[in-house]
């Protein structure tokens, strides 16, 4: 697998806060929690396993893939885990992908900051996720995303994963290149989301209608918080 880009920052004259904004994917850009929590399930039940409750399979949402089947049935070997996750994919691509649908208002908030920045201007914006970079990629194109960012960061192997503040070096500074963190803005519904903006010293906003806790989430104090897609626009472009 392999980073897709477009264009980075080609000017610092912003109509914004900030330089870049760093999109999360599942529960921020898309309502996926219901098919990445049935593909789980009916992972379990392939393998013959007791299916995990919906609350507990949606606490791994956001991590590493093999990582979550190993947090939720930890008697498994790396490479049974590692088994288990080749099988949700398959899964994933079967259904998951039909099912995958954007949040309301993320068309038309995507669209107005790019008109705003206009060519080449600031903020720019990227995706910036733990999920497969093929399925990511894939399910961008699907809900008609994909040719919308400068970046598309995605998990592949011997890449970092937020919260891993490691992961502006290696996947963000490649591509845009000068960005100071004071001046990104992380956009997600999850603790690893939270998390990146707070170890990196970059300004988070907190997407309360996807998958993430509360609790754990405004524990790392989140400069906003949005209920609505929507209202990114009015953060991004005050």
């Amino acid at each position: 697998a392999h980073l897709y880009t477009r264009q980075g920052i080609d000017s610092m004259d912003s109509i914004s806060p900030y330089d870049l904004i760093l999109i999360d994917f599942d529960g921020t850009l898309a309502d996926t929690g219901k098919v990445i929590i049935a593909c789980i399930r009916e992972t379990f039940a392939h393998f013959g396993a007791t299916p995990p409750s919906p609350e507990k399979a949606r606490s791994v949402i956001g991590m590493n893939l093999t990582l979550g089947m190993l947090a939720l049935r930890p008697e498994l070997t790396q490479e049974q885990a590692e088994a288990w996750t080749k099988q949700y994919r398959e899964f994933y691509w079967g259904q998951g992908l039909e099912m995958t649908t954007l949040f309301p208002g993320v068309l038309e908030t995507l669209d107005a900051i790019e008109r705003a920045r206009g060519n080449g201007g600031n903020p720019a914006l990227a995706v910036l996720s733990n999920k497969n970079q093929q399925v990511l990629e894939a399910s961008l194109d699907k809900v008609g995303l994909g040719n919308r960012f400068a970046l598309v960061s995605g998990d592949r192997e011997g890449r970092r994963n937020k919260p891993d503040p490691e992961l502006f070096s290696q996947d963000i500074l490649p591509v845009f290149s000068g960005v100071e963190p004071a001046k990104v803005l992380v956009v997600g519904d999850g603790e690893q989301d939270t998390g990146f903006a707070h170890n990196l010293g970059a300004e988070c906003c907190w997407a309360s209608f996807g998958m993430g806790d509360r609790e754990r989430c405004l524990a790392h104090a989140p400069k906003y918080v949005i209920d609505s897609f929507a209202e990114l626009k009015d953060i991004v472009l005050p």
